[in-house]
């Protein structure tokens, strides 16, 4: 996959460069989204980024390789499903008139997102501590043991 640098204002970059693995497609086979119009690629190449750094810092060094990419595929899927989930209820259809006032296109998007939402936390969960990572100490500071004095 080729490197995307997105630039913003004051000097921001984003650089989106390989990833482990995942694809996309493979995010959306999982998700059972395929329309780009309902979940972008570039917040599924962000989900899997994301998953990536976090299994890759915290993996067990004895996870077997099938099991961490399992691992990555659905913590991304997990992460791309939240991002959809919330966008469904911001994202209404229409736009604005010249005069201001919201003419709405068709009926709004309704769908039920939170029982596969909790579905996919849980096999998400369930893959991370077959690689030794456990979702209550993600994000908990680590106690780095010292040696000698500190002066």
């Amino acid at each position: 996959m080729a490197t995307k640098i997105y630039g913003y204002g004051m000097g921001i970059r984003l650089v989106l460069g390989a990833t482990s693995g995942i694809r996309i497609s493979q995010v959306r086979s999982v998700i059972n989204i395929f329309k780009t119009s309902e979940l972008q690629d570039d917040v599924i190449l962000i989900a899997i980024q994301q998953a990536d750094a976090l299994i890759d810092s915290k993996a067990s060094s004895t996870a077997p390789p099938a099991l961490i990419w399992l691992a990555k595929l659905r913590l991304s899927a997990y992460y791309a499903y939240l991002s959809y989930s919330d966008r469904i209820f911001n994202d209404l259809p229409g736009s604005h008139s010249r005069t201001g006032e919201w003419n709405s296109i068709g009926q709004a998007i309704w769908r039920e997102t939170r029982e596969k939402k909790e579905d996919m936390e849980r096999a998400a969960t369930k893959a991370l501590k077959e690689i030794g990572i456990d979702q209550d100490d993600i994000g908990k500071p680590y106690t780095v043991p010292i040696f000698g004095t500190i002066r």
